[in-house]
């Protein structure tokens, strides 16, 4: 594992995150679900149902793609993470699955927009990201955030509740589709697969638009591309850019480094590291502390 010091000099030009556990301390979807349930209690099958199945779904499919695609003797390199991005990019079969039952069921079936940003007080936000944000933002940096939960509004409801302009901060994700007329949800989870945010390829998807979009309007935007996230859903994006940060999760810093043969780098330790900022890195933090302290 490489092992840098601070000394390292990286700044963000164009900060992109995952919400979930990136942003959160905890995992939000639920929330969102919560909301359905706040407004029709004794609606059944109660969450658990949907989060059984997508478990079972999951395993099922993890089993029958090794048996499809048994492991080269080569553990790392090339031919891992080919086969690491072609097991993301098949779990929208998945996604798709969970999806499609939760919205046979109808659970999010007239609850509204409202309902939904009201969870916003049950959102734990990780130390020092207000911080950071407040930080990119005054000093014009772009922020965006990329996510697969269902729900958008209520990640802009949190923002707008701790003082910030939403309309500055870019946010892809899902949403609750409400209808036109009577302004309640319709029972989908997105209005159009062709632009739905369900997997990591679907987070790549995004983030080459974002690059496009601020390239095209300042090049030096994007002079050093940070991407933020925690997760597998996350791990394509993290090697999308130059500065790919892992937000403390040990775990998928051992598939990048035990699987994939990725090294690792490290803030505030070892001997210093001259390193071109524009070579690709990936990065493990534990907290937004450190990456106020260093890259902002």
């Amino acid at each position: 594992m490489t092992l840098l010091t601070t000394t390292t000099r990286r700044r963000i030009s164009l900060l992109i995150t995952d919400w979930d556990e990136t942003v959160t301390l905890k995992d939000t979807l639920h929330l969102v679900a919560q909301a359905a349930y706040d407004h029709k209690p004794e609606f059944s099958p109660k969450w658990e149902y949907f989060g059984d199945h997508y478990m079972k779904d999951l395993a099922d499919f993890a089993q029958q793609y090794k048996d499809k695609n048994p492991a080269t003797p080569e553990k790392n390199g090339k031919n891992a993470l080919e086969r690491k991005i072609n097991y993301l990019d098949q779990l929208r079969h998945v996604e798709m699955q969970s999806i499609n039952r939760i919205e046979d069921s109808r659970l999010f079936h007239e609850v509204s927009e409202a309902q939904i940003r009201a969870q916003h007080r049950h959102v734990q936000v990780r130390p020092y990201f207000f911080d950071v944000l407040q930080r990119a933002l005054a000093n014009d940096i772009p922020v965006c955030i990329v996510s697969v939960n269902w729900s958008a509004a209520l990640m802009k409801e949190v923002l707008h509740q701790n003082g910030f302009d939403t309309s500055k901060v870019q946010i892809y994700a899902n949403d609750v589709v409400m209808d036109i007329r009577s302004g309640v949800g319709t029972g989908k989870l997105s209005k159009s697969e062709a632009v739905a945010l369900r997997t990591g390829i679907d987070k790549v998807r995004v983030i080459h638009e974002i690059v496009e979009k601020y390239k095209s309007a300042n090049p030096a935007v994007t002079d050093q591309i940070f991407y933020f996230g925690d997760s597998n859903t996350d791990l394509p994006g993290l090697l999308e850019v130059n500065t790919g940060v892992i937000m403390d999760n040990p775990r998928l810093k051992a598939v990048f480094e035990s699987e994939l043969g990725i090294p690792v780098c490290e803030l505030g330790q070892g001997d210093a590291e001259d390193v071109d900022p524009k070579t690709n890195r990936i990065y493990y933090v534990n907290g937004w502390k450190q990456v106020l302290d260093n890259w902002i």
